[in-house]
């Protein structure tokens, strides 16, 4: 039989009602950041605190977002397939595109 461990894992809902959500992601301090694609919306969810519920952190004007990672400098980057761009959001918020170009020509990484 094959191991799959995730599967022995505990399931628990820890909050409903959204669409289409994806692209789970941890910063350092173990709040999560994710997706709600068709939305437009990142949401992040701190279940340190007691009944916490999830709050949207940052909307996308094209309404179609999508996977989300951490920099190791804090920084979300947020793809925005609606407005083919890449988005880094600070810790704080602030929105700057980070990359706007076609896959086939490759990103043109910007050193910050």
């Amino acid at each position: 039989m094959l191991n799959v461990p995730w599967r022995e894992v505990p399931q628990q809902t820890v909050s409903a009602g959204f669409g289409f959500v994806e692209a789970p992601s941890f910063d350092r301090n173990g709040v999560l950041y994710f997706s709600e694609v068709r939305a437009g919306l990142v949401h992040r969810l701190d279940a340190d605190r007691t009944g916490a519920q999830p709050e949207v952190f940052h909307s996308v004007e094209s309404g179609w977002c999508n996977g989300t990672a951490f920099h190791r400098d804090g920084r979300l980057f947020l793809c925005d397939v609606g407005a083919g761009c890449i988005w880094t959001l600070t810790p704080e918020g602030t929105a700057t595109v980070f990359s706007t170009s076609p896959i086939h020509e490759g990103l043109h990484w910007r050193s910050e």
